[in-house]
């Protein structure tokens, strides 16, 4: 069985990217054959943990299509999974090619659609699955579109493997800073709809009011430049560390005082059941995610763009310490292996044209 899963890019660290290398290596050492498209034209690489990486290498719509056109008739997938909804329309055509063989074209959404037109319903209905992967997303998808065949799959999290790979040693530069330091800590992209602007205010209060504190930003993006300007500008460019993005952020946050999570929309932050799961609390914006749920129950979530909120959240958990035990939470419908094994009998029902398919 062989399935593409065709991702926007590979970046670290990114929740759609993460997902897809949880789901796909595991349905790899089941035996499925599983590769990567990556829409990016920047993307060089050949691999990621042994799943070979193909590039359609442009910008252009036109030649995207023509090179998806290219890639199916030579691969012969027999599922196309969609992880970029601004794409689909350049893959639903594919239904209507004569080629040998069309492969099922699956739509994963892993935000809740913002508005609906009757286009994105035409282009949905060539879709043979459509997957949703938080609670908030599904409900938002069936609104949108009145389908009652839209299948859930949670965000899946090797658990094991997070343990482990926290135990590793920090960057020497760091290891010192976080021991002797009070951490604030992001992890993820540096977009706007991360709030990582409104995070860059959060500190500099945070600062005027507890002593020893720094802030580590993990990751890049496009508002990188104008981070550091906003920092540089606000005199606090000694208490802001900026490392460049790794697969293993674990270790950053097992030993970090708080996660800061300003995200403006979410389906579920996935930083934000790591940071958990490995004991530091996390702060976030009351956004539409599913980990909102979570956090809520321990008082860790503030209105949306209170940045004077979130600041005394943080510091109220910087001079208490971190207290609250989240070992109640129940981290075993995230995992791994169960949601494979789930997606791969979904897989199995549309290759076998099964018309009705349960929510797993």
């Amino acid at each position: 069985m062989k399935i593409t899963f065709y991702l926007k890019n590979i970046s670290i660290p990114d929740g759609v990217f993460s997902y897809s290398v949880e789901l796909g290596g595991f349905m790899r050492e089941n035996g499925w054959d599983i590769e990567f498209l990556i829409d990016d034209p920047s993307c060089k690489a050949d691999s990621v943990d042994g799943i070979p990486v193909y590039s359609l290498s442009s910008k252009l719509d036109m030649l995207r299509f023509r090179r998806l056109i290219k890639y199916i008739k030579s691969k012969k997938p027999d599922m196309l999974i969609s992880n970029i909804p601004a794409r689909n329309p350049i893959i639903a055509p594919l239904k209507f090619l004569h080629i040998e063989k069309k492969p099922k074209l699956v739509a994963f959404f892993h935000l809740p659609p913002k508005r609906w037109n009757f286009f994105k319903s035409l282009v949905l209905s060539k879709f043979d699955g459509i997957v949703a992967v938080s609670d908030n997303v599904l409900e938002s998808l069936k609104r949108f579109t009145g389908r009652d065949d839209i299948v859930l799959l949670r965000n899946p999290f090797n658990f094991n493997l997070i343990y482990e790979l926290a135990k590793q040693k920090l960057p020497p530069h760091l290891e010192d800073l976080f021991r002797t330091r009070k951490i604030v800590l992001y992890a993820g992209r540096f977009e706007d709809q991360k709030g990582v602007e409104d995070l860059i205010d959060i500190f500099y209060i945070v600062k005027r009011k507890v002593k020893n504190v720094i802030l580590v930003l993990v990751g890049n993006g496009s508002k990188e430049s104008l981070l550091k300007k906003k920092i540089k500008s606000l005199g606090i460019e000694k208490e802001v560390i900026f490392v460049k993005p790794e697969r293993n952020i674990f270790r950053y946050m097992k030993r970090a005082d708080v996660f800061a999570f300003p995200s403006y929309y979410e389906s579920l932050g996935r930083v934000v059941l790591e940071s958990l799961f490995l004991g530091t609390p996390v702060v976030a914006y009351a956004s539409d995610g599913d980990h909102v749920n979570i956090l809520s129950r321990f008082n860790l979530v503030v209105p949306l763009g209170d940045i004077e909120g979130f600041a005394e959240r943080i510091v109220e958990i910087l001079y208490k310490g971190a207290s609250l035990n989240f070992n109640d939470i129940d981290y075993s419908k995230y995992d791994a292996k169960e949601i494979a094994e789930n997606f791969m009998i979904y897989c199995n029902h549309l290759l076998e044209g099964v018309e009705e398919i349960s929510a797993y």
